[in-house]
């Protein structure tokens, strides 16, 4: 033996790992738990090194695959300066993006992570919520160019520190920064790297102070409400980056991602949002082949802008080989797999959300509008149950709740909190949830309901853009079989963003034996038939 600590009975190795000693005895048969003999015979007394335990207990127990489990919790700025809120944030997620791109890990979402910001919870708590082995935590202070973080390993269960470690460097080499800690992270516990990664958390990727100022601005301005005027502002401070450093790969990305925003949520027209979708994400591609959300924004880009799916499963493919833990890649990949019909590989990437996504309630919004699309309405039914019951005064929950019941088959359900929503949201405010309870009012035998939406949205329609797939909807609600496949057409027409659902969305099922709805599906170049 040697001279480190010794834990030299079942009795202190159950205890070191909060197990019981019959635990421990199957985990040494089963999962190779690295227990020592002092005469090689299975009768004589055993011996246990603690750092051996530390690495077995976190490469193995909480996992059955090889993926390791693991958190970075929101950085900390130390600094009296809230101005520097941004980049304590921009840092947290640019180490949740770089430990993503690392395929032994499993990396918990910023969705997730961000609701135990200033949090005062024990690591051991906040690992059970998030299901991870290892949580990273720290702080960031910044003096003048320079910047500090001060960086954490924690094991989750049972509680203690495996790592600690300053880090200091200029502004410009703020990504080299990101990479060192996770290369050190990744060395910790013991994750192996492919060459790929290996060399990606090598290469120096330097960036223009002042870009990189107005990108992290840019960050904190999406963080804000998904609304409008908060995508705009994070365009302009994403142009102001890329006006500073024409080289800085992520913020073309990030300025791809919100111009695929604005056009498909009819913001501005889409055939120039998703242009310059298209533009920003070569370009971003150009500068970093190896950027995984670039390849994820020129895939959507070729589903949205050029209806090309083959296309847009290459670049998905490929943006998931390089950063399997992306919940915005993975987000976009389940919805194209719903589109195209492929509705049970469409569940499989939803289980892939939930473990990144864990406990943000977004996840359940996500998680039933997934079963939605499946048809799958009891287990829709008891997602948006569970987000209501959260959240009582959630229109868009009742909205979905609703149509669930409706295509369910229970109108008397769907009717009570259809009601709700219609109550709680002027119409012309959010044109698809217009839609879809225009349709209910429609279905329930409430037509003069329905036409009021199409009347409300002809008085706003200089003011915002009106998708003409969403009429379609309306008119097919009202039984209008000849004015909905006018706007379905229209749609075709105008390369409509919320036309891809034209294959598998229910709304649509009563049209399916019409021959001009069959060419419609057919021009849009879906993969295989109806």
């Amino acid at each position: 033996m040697d001279e480190r600590r010794v834990l030299d009975s079942w009795k202190e190795i159950s205890a070191f790992l909060n197990r019981s000693e019959r635990t421990c005895r199957t985990w040494e048969v089963e999962l190779g738990l690295p227990v020592h003999r002092l005469e090689g015979s299975p009768k004589a007394r055993v011996f246990a090194y603690p750092e051996e335990l530390d690495r077995w207990h976190l490469e193995t127990v909480s996992s059955p695959s090889r993926e390791f489990p693991i958190a970075v919790l929101p950085l900390r700025n130390l600094s009296t300066d809230p101005d520097q809120d941004p980049l304590a944030d921009a840092l947290t997620e640019g180490l949740i993006a770089e430990l993503g791109s690392v395929s032994a890990f499993r990396v918990i979402s910023r969705r997730s992570v961000w609701r135990f910001k200033d949090s005062t919870k024990a690591l051991s708590e906040i690992g059970r919520e998030l299901d991870v082995k290892a949580v990273v935590d720290g702080c960031v202070i910044r003096a003048g160019d320079r910047v500090r973080i001060s960086a954490n390993l924690y094991q989750t269960s049972p509680e203690r520190l495996l790592w600690s470690q300053d880090f200091e460097k200029e502004i410009r080499d703020i990504l080299d920064l990101q990479q060192e800690i996770v290369r050190e992270v990744a060395r910790k516990v013991q994750a192996a790297l492919t060459p790929h990664q290996s060399a990606r958390l090598y290469a120096r990727r330097p960036v223009v102070p002042e870009a990189y100022e107005a990108y992290m601005r840019g960050e904190a301005a999406l963080r804000r409400p998904f609304v409008k005027a908060n995508i705009e502002a994070a365009v302009r401070y994403f142009e102001e980056a890329i006006g500073i450093d024409g080289g800085f790969a992520p913020a073309f990305a990030d300025l791809g991602w919100c111009h695929a925003q604005l056009g498909f949520y009819s913001f501005t027209p889409p055939s120039e949002a998703f242009s310059r979708l298209k533009k920003a994400a070569l370009r971003a591609i150009e500068l970093d082949p190896s950027l995984a959300k670039g390849h994820a924004l020129l895939a959507s880009a070729a589903v949205l802008g050029d209806w090309d799916w083959g296309a847009a499963e290459r670049h998905f493919r490929r943006a998931l080989e390089l950063n399997p833990n992306s919940y915005r890649t993975n987000y976009s990949y389940m919805y194209f797999l719903c589109w195209m019909g492929r509705l049970d590989e469409m569940v499989g990437i939803l289980k892939r959300l939930l473990e990144l996504d864990p406990i943000d309630p977004g996840g359940v919004r996500t998680a039933g509008w997934a079963y939605f699309w499946a048809r799958k309405y009891d287990e829709s039914i008891a997602m948006f149950e569970e987000l209501e019951e959260a959240a009582p005064s959630d229109h868009w929950a009742q909205m979905a709740l609703g149509i669930s019941y409706w295509f369910k088959g229970a109108p008397k359900e769907s009717g009570l909190e259809c009601g709700k929503a219609i109550a709680g949201v002027p119409v012309g405010t959010d044109t698809t949830l217009d839609a879809i309870l225009a349709f209910v009012c429609a279905k329930s035998g409430r037509g003069e309901g329905a036409r009021e939406t199409l009347e409300a949205w002809k008085r706003v329609s200089g003011e915002r853009l009106i998708d003409p797939t969403l009429e379609a909807i309306v008119h097919t609600g009202l039984g209008e079989r000849e004015e909905a496949l006018a706007c379905l057409e229209k749609g075709y027409a105008d390369h409509a963003p919320m036309m891809v659902f034209l294959k598998t969305a229910a709304f649509f099922d009563e049209l399916r034996d019409e021959p001009r709805f069959r060419e419609l599906v057919r021009r849009m170049n879906y993969p295989g038939s109806l």
